[in-house]
Order: C-alpha cells, then structure tokens, then sequence
C-alpha cells in the first residue's frame, strides 16, 4: 500500500486499488474520531475516484500546500504519467505523458521550493519539474545527470542546505557499489547576500510541533516555518529597473499662423520634412520609421474624426501613394502584328 503523508490527510493507492484502480483520498483524524463515535456532521470522511488505467505500481504525494496530489503511474502501456489532481475533489486537472519504461518513477517533493523531483532505478538522471496550482501546472527544469545508474535518491531536510552556496536540496544517491551525495544548486552572481526567493520561510519538518497523544485529543498546531537566513547575511533586495524612455522628436517653438488646426499639416515642395500641427518638425531627411512616427503624433494631436481623416489624407499625400497596377506599365503589340493561325 503506496501512502503520502501531510498534515491530517492520507492517501491511498495500490493497496486494494490493485483491482479496481481507484484513488481514496481519508482525513486520518476524523476517520478515528468517528471511530470512537464523535461525530462531524457534514463533513466528508474520504472521497474515492477511478483515476488509474493500469493496476501496475503508484506513487503519490500531497503538492502545492496540500491543494493538489501529484500521482505518478503507468498508462495501458509502459509509457509512465504524470497526472495533478484536485485533493479535495479528485478532479484531474493535468496529465504529462513523461516517458516509456518498465521501471516505476518514484517522486520526491520539496515542499519549500515546490519542485518534484522524478527518478527510478537504474537511471543515470533526476527531472525535475516545479508544480504550481494553475496552468501549466508542471514547468520543466534542467535535469541532472551522472555517469551511472543509481538504485534510488533520498533527501535530506532543507536545515542541512548550505545557503550561502545557494543549494537548495541536498541528498544522496545508492548506486551499486557506493553511497554519493548530490547537491542541487541555482546559480546566482551575488552569493554573499541571502537569496530569500529562493529560501522562503521553510517548513520545519525536523521540528515536532506537539505529541501524538495531544494529536488523537483532537488538538491542533500550525505547521512550524522557520527562517534559513544566518546571522552574518543580508537578504538580497532587487533594485527596481527605470523606466526606459525613448525621446522621437524634439519639440519646436509653436509658429503664429491664423489657419485651422486642420489645416496647419501643410506640404511645401521646397521643404525638406514635413510639419505637423502638434509643433512637432524635424530638420533631418525624414525615414521610414520617423514619418510613421509623426504620422502617429498628428494623429493622437486630432481628436475628431474629421480631423483624423483631414490628417491621414494629407499624409497620403505627402507619403505618396502610388495606386498603378504593375500591368499597366507592360507594353503591348500592334494591331497588325498579329496573324491568325489557320
């Protein structure tokens, strides 16, 4: 019987379900409770569903603050699934066809970082995903690799970590002839200050929070978090990047002229640019680039339609677009020169 252990939830898989492929999901608890006839009203003492197409072997763990379970199987075939569901409903919300292999995938979570981590025995590589509660749900990470095979992994708690060398899980990995340990590391430029988005407040798992006795008296404690940050680090703060700003024109000093604001976009044959009724003007040669970029200042200057349409008729004008068709410059023949072909 395959369980995954958190908080007061427990869920089952494999044991019974051998035959009939289902998940059940129990509050522990309140099943004992009940047991020794106290009653809940209204409150669910498990829910069970269909989700396994295989009866072959299944893991099982509570992700994402206990939201959602990520269940690791096999398909009809030997192709190896991945599949997030909702813990309280059992509703499938993701399924990621992993891989094609006879060997089972064992899950490993880390709580603090919310990245699964996926091996089975005799591979040579750790995936990893990170596993969020909303689409896409699972987000790849660079695996890691060794030269060979191992038997199986097993981590250690996050208080071991060496945070000043930004590694945020630590393990070991049984290989046929040797016990090695691993460290999974991000790599970061400023490693003197604390990287606190990579160390949030973590779960103290090492850390009893009350006894079992107190457990089955019904009493409850919050799960214990503590802080990772030693005492000779400052935690990183990211300075905020400015705004990039881009200067197009620079303003001229607006003319006296008594003409409609209509009427101020005016073409020149001598002049070089043209002028736009926002006082904008330029003294260079105007590009491509630049004329839609004070065509689009004249425009955001003209509020009425009319006025919009006075503005991108006169620089149609000024653009000028030319409206032949390719065939009509194509020359033809003389009436004479054709003959008929008997």
């Amino acid at each position: 019987m395959k369980k995954a252990y958190l908080n007061e939830n427990i869920a089952l898989a494999n044991g019974q379900c051998c035959c009939d492929e289902k998940i059940e999901n129990y509050n522990l608890k309140l099943s004992i409770l009940r047991h020794l006839s106290i009653e809940f009203l209204g409150m669910p003492q498990y829910s069970r569903k269909k989700l396994l197409e295989s009866p072959r072997a299944a893991r099982i763990l509570f992700v994402c603050n206990d939201a959602m379970i990520v269940i690791v199987h096999f398909a009809r075939s030997s192709n190896r699934v991945i599949t997030l569901v909702d813990s309280s409903t059992l509703e499938v919300k993701h399924t990621h066809q992993f891989d094609t292999s006879p060997q089972p995938l064992i899950p490993h979570y880390d709580f603090d970082s919310s990245v699964l981590f996926l091996t089975s025995k005799g591979d040579r590589f750790i995936n990893m995903f990170e596993v969020i509660p909303t689409d896409p749900y699972l987000l790849p990470m660079a695996s890691a690799s060794f030269p060979n095979g191992h038997q199986a992994i097993s981590l250690h708690p996050k208080i071991v970590c060496d945070v000043k060398a930004v590694e945020f899980q630590r393990g070991w990995r049984l290989t046929e002839k040797s016990m090695e340990r691993i460290s999974f590391r991000v790599p970061r430029v400023k490693k003197d200050l604390f990287q606190s988005d990579i160390f949030p407040r973590a779960l103290a798992t090492w850390i009893p929070v009350m006894s079992a006795s107190n457990w089955f008296d019904g009493n409850y404690q919050p799960r214990l978090f503590v802080d990772l940050c030693p005492e000779d680090m400052q935690p990183y703060i990211a300075s905020p990047q400015p705004a990039v700003r881009r200067s197009i024109l620079q303003p001229q000093p607006r003319s006296q002229s008594h003409t409609h604001p209509q009427q101020q976009l005016i073409s020149d044959g001598n002049a070089k640019s043209p002028t736009a009724p926002n006082g904008f003007a330029s003294t260079v040669p105007q590009t491509p680039s630049d004329i839609g970029e004070c065509r689009a200042e004249a425009l955001r200057g003209a509020v009425d339609p009319n006025e919009r349409k006075i503005v991108e008729m006169s620089w149609s004008n000024r653009i000028g677009v030319d409206l032949t068709l390719e065939q009509d410059r194509m020359q033809g023949v003389d009436e004479e020169e054709w003959y008929e072909d008997l």
